[in-house]
């Protein structure tokens, strides 16, 4: 399966940089966490790690984060009575990879995210099985305002609910996060759950707008867990962003993800707000497809397209929508036994629950040989036309990551290719297009080798070029390498107001890769229009961070002159705050003046904590 996201991520990132590897067991693993710091990594080794683990107020940077992993399979983390197993609060630049929890079905939750901020944190090829008798209980769960989490490979079997994100009352947002190639089943409730979001709060580094992406995935509840339920859910279901001001325009992108039963007999997915729906593979012998209707807040901006549907309920439904938006379904291959139910639709092919025998390869087939993609000929029409969707994200490959040419309806772009991907309760293969097409021959194969170490793409175009006579193959695979550029390009071109300084760095990476193809010339000449204002922008920076990090050097100083009240300084004493009075309102008035003309830089996230610790203490 084709995952042209990655290679473009992978292309335009720096390689982090690490300074102090600590080795921890069982027994000092608790010890080592303070100490922990930019760069640095745990080892969790391997063994069982009996009691939870706590981390506060620990921070990596960009580009340097702090690297938390065990031993795959071998660091196991075990369910203790009363402590949920990962406790985290106001953190940052954090990844955790290779961990396993074991629940023990007791009643506390796997990772919690809570209390102040976390953002820039990963989660990765973690496991976490059986947390949970009562659909409360989570797996994976953010009680606190995150942004930029990344929550990839993972694999929870038996929670309560797989993942919860955000707060029931609104509060405490899941922004602008990705969640990716992870396979979530045997919950009770939710495979996942993210809450609707309130007025989005402010403070350094929350995004304004953005994305959440949730793609790659395996979503499953084909058996009934035991256990206390609240009713029954879908496997998926996402509430909307805030109605008005920041925020109000992200959007979810979900796509290409393999969406497999509900024994609740309820919905595959569920969600409202601005939603694009794409390129998912659905099946649902017992309840529906895709449930597009008001719950917290009105569907505003819907576009339900390229979906494969097959489901006994209803396949596809947009109600109560918002009519200052359009939702719109097209190109859909819906198979139900009850109509699809959509205001705005158009070149979609709907039939009954049977039906789908005479269009689709093998719809009643058990896992491992379950293929909805279709039959030879059948879900092929008139080439669709894009443009009527109004607002669209392009999907320019299909489910399986095959170049689209809009004439297919459904997830697949023609019948499924062989050595992909087969519908599986497995984490999808992450398996490029390039390998697929290179098959076993040794000159095709060298190239894409080189293609995936990042070698200069001009020469590699030039080669393939010169084989597409005796290797008509060869001609694919420069298709395919023209249309990274292309989407690399129209990602810059997306971001160039919002964020021209990376525009700036895509299409300077764009040059060096594709040399003196059209691609490098588009992008030679998109950064020399922006050139300018991203010298401007990064001399601001310069100057913003400088004068910042003088201020606050002046205020540590004045902190550190504080004088002690029986020779402790602590801000909760009110005979240290009179005896300090006039210097700690100077401190808190420095502070301020930080965050009111230095908001984004480094210094903000100190001053915040120092105007914590001086102004709770005061109110105290």
């Amino acid at each position: 399966m084709k995952q042209t996201v990655f290679l473009l991520f992978f292309a335009f990132i720096s390689l982090p940089t690490f300074t102090n590897e600590y080795k921890a067991t069982p027994k000092n693993y608790r010890n080592l966490a303070s100490k922990l710091k930019s760069g640095d990594i745990l080892v969790l080794e391997a063994g069982q790690y009996k009691n939870d683990f706590s981390l506060r107020d620990i921070h990596g940077k960009e580009g340097s984060p702090i690297i938390i992993k065990g031993v795959s399979g071998k660091t196991v983390f075990m369910a203790t009575k009363g402590e949920n197993t990962f406790n985290i609060s106001q953190c940052s630049y954090i990844h955790f990879k290779n961990i396993t929890f074991k629940g023990n079905r007791r009643n506390v939750d796997a990772i919690k995210i809570s209390g102040k901020p976390s953002h820039h944190l990963l989660f990765e090829n973690n496991v976490i099985k059986n947390y949970g008798d009562n659909q409360q209980i989570v797996g994976f769960s953010t009680k606190a305002t995150v942004w930029n989490i990344t929550i990839r490979g993972n694999v929870i079997d038996g929670a309560g609910t797989g993942m919860y994100l955000g707060n029931s009352d609104g509060s405490m947002p899941f922004i602008n996060g990705i969640v990716e190639n992870n396979l979530i089943m045997n919950t009770i409730g939710y495979n996942i759950e993210i809450k609707h979001q309130n007025k989005r709060p402010g403070g350094p580094g929350i995004p304004i707008t953005g994305k959440t992406i949730i793609r790659y995935n395996v979503f499953s509840k084909h058996s009934k867990r035991k256990g206390k339920s609240d009713g029954a859910r879908p496997n998926l279901l996402v509430g909307h962003f805030p109605e008005s001001g920041n925020g109000s325009k992200d959007e979810y992108h979900i796509y290409n993800n393999f969406f497999y039963q509900n024994v609740s007999n309820e919905y595959l997915f569920q969600g409202e707000g601005n939603i694009f729906f794409f390129n998912n593979v659905m099946y649902n012998s017992k309840g529906g497809g895709i449930n597009i209707m008001k719950q917290n807040g009105k569907p505003k901006s819907i576009r339900v397209y390229y979906n494969t549907v097959v489901s006994k309920g209803r396949s596809i439904r947009i109600s109560r929508g918002d009519s200052n938006f359009k939702q719109i379904a097209f190109g859909n291959a819906a198979f139900s036994d009850a109509n699809m139910r959509v205001a705005k639709e158009f070149s979609n092919i709907v039939g009954s629950f049977k039906d789908a025998d005479k269009y689709l390869k093998l719809p009643s087939g058990d896992l491992g040989e379950l293929d909805l993609s279709p039959k030879t000929g059948k879900l092929k029409g008139k080439k669709i036309n894009i443009d009527d969707a109004e607002k669209l994200v392009d999907s320019k490959h299909d489910f399986e990551g095959v170049l689209r040419k809009h004439v297919y309806v459904g997830a697949y772009a023609g019948s499924s290719k062989d050595g992909i991907w087969s519908l599986s309760l497995k984490r999808m293969n992450v398996k490029d297009i390039y390998d697929v097409l290179a098959g076993k021959d040794k000159t095709l194969k060298r190239i894409v080798k080189r293609i995936h170490k990042g070698g200069k793409y001009s020469s590699l175009l030039a080669e393939l070029n010169r084989l597409k006579t005796s290797k008509p193959v060869a001609e694919q695979i420069a298709t395919e390498l023209v249309n990274e550029g292309i989407l690399a390009l129209n990602k810059a071109e997306d971001i160039e107001d919002e964020n021209p300084v990376e525009a700036y760095r895509i299409y300077s990476k764009l040059v060096i890769l594709y040399g003196t193809t059209e691609v490098a010339k588009v992008a030679k000449d998109n950064r020399k229009l922006i050139k300018s204002e991203v010298i401007k922008i990064k001399k601001i920076r310069s100057i913003k961070e400088r004068k910042a990090k003088i201020l606050y050097l002046k205020v540590e100083k004045a902190v550190k002159r504080l004088k002690p009240f029986k020779g402790e300084r602590n801000a909760e004493n009110a005979n240290f705050r009179k005896l300090n009075s006039n210097a700690i309102k100077n401190i808190i008035r420095a502070c301020e003046i930080i965050l009111t003309k230095y908001d984004g830089t480094e210094s903000t996230m100190n001053a915040i904590d120092l105007l914590k610790e001086f102004k709770i203490a005061d109110k105290k």
